[in-house]
């Protein structure tokens, strides 16, 4: 689909601002495709301006963390569980399947469990750094 569901807590997650601060490293903020994809860049910021007008999240409520892309902690094939993505209550084994940056696929391993029917839905990405993996 090209886009992750990330957590609220996840280093990935910045301030109002933030590319605007850190620009000269290379970062850009690019509308989403799916939502504007007939609107232009200018047409973008704009938007965002009238959306975010007086809503900026304070900087201190955002702490410094690094982010190191190339240094996972989960190679393929590692067993861990997690917290079904759609069944809260539901721990299922899983398997990491693909490691992408700080991302990792889990594909549940239906077979490891008691009630696997109870587990509906498909393999999820979560940041390495998740609280809900185990």
């Amino acid at each position: 689909e090209g886009y992750f569901w990330v957590h609220a807590a996840n280093a990935a997650v910045h301030h109002v601002g933030y590319v605007t601060e850190n620009r000269a490293k290379g970062y850009a903020l690019n509308p989403p495709y799916e939502m504007f994809h007939n609107e232009t860049k200018s047409g973008w910021k704009d938007i965002l301006r009238e959306c975010l007008k007086n809503k900026c999240t304070p900087h201190d409520l955002f702490e410094q963390r690094g982010i190191d892309m190339g240094n996972n902690k989960f190679r393929v094939g590692d067993r861990v569980e997690t917290i079904h993505g759609e069944e809260s209550s539901v721990l299922c084994p899983a398997f990491i399947k693909q490691v992408l940056g700080r991302r990792v696929l889990l594909e549940y391993s239906r077979h490891d469990m008691e009630k696997a029917d109870l587990v509906k839905g498909q393999d999820l990405w979560r940041d390495m750094n998740d609280d809900l993996i185990y």
